[in-house]
């Protein structure tokens, strides 16, 4: 049985999901992994690793694995096709979905800041 661990999307060439140099570590995401974008990577204060803003990502079929997606970027264009399915945190930025070939589910979610009085 695998280990699932924080994979961070760092894109490539064709920015594909199924592309182990999309992320960080170089591999697929698996059942049970979790799926960061996120940007400021590499600013004083920033993570050392993180995503081009801004991010564009092609998911197709089960290439997300049901995994929940969280983005903190600036900007981040999720593509799905042929049916894929995704689910979706996204806690700060825009972000936009583009649904096709049959591709019509994808579960997000805006985080809300909490504020102190």
């Amino acid at each position: 049985m695998a280990i699932s661990q924080p994979l961070v999307w760092k894109g490539s060439f064709n920015n594909q999901v199924s592309n182990p140099q999309s992320w960080s570590p170089n591999q697929e995401p698996q059942p049970g992994d979790t799926l960061f974008v996120f940007s400021n990577f590499g600013q004083p204060g920033g993570p050392s690793l993180g995503s081009p803003d801004p991010s564009i990502i092609n998911a197709s079929g089960n290439d997300l694995r049901g995994d929940l997606l969280t983005i903190t970027t600036i900007k981040t264009t999720l593509n799905l096709t042929n049916e894929a399915t995704a689910n979706v945190q996204v806690n700060s930025g825009s972000s936009t979905f583009n649904l096709r070939q049959l591709s019509s589910q994808c579960n997000a979610r805006r985080r809300r800041r909490s504020t102190s009085p």
